[in-house]
């Protein structure tokens, strides 16, 4: 769930942040990146949206 926030985020550049802070954002991001095979899965969007709904579940939403 990290990874893909920090994907949409840095995407969208929905975060107010400095140029450093950015910069740091992008940097994790691309560390995650090749730690995550199923990035390149074709249900990729499955595995986002099951961790989401589990941890949905876990925080009682």
């Amino acid at each position: 769930m990290l990874f893909e926030w920090l994907a949409t985020a840095n995407e969208q550049e929905s975060l107010t942040v400095d140029a450093a802070e950015r910069r740091v954002l992008w940097d994790v991001e691309s560390m995650l990146e090749p730690q995550l095979p199923m990035l390149l899965s074709r249900d990729y969007d499955v595995h986002v949206e099951r961790a989401r709904r589990a941890l949905s579940e876990w925080e009682g939403e």
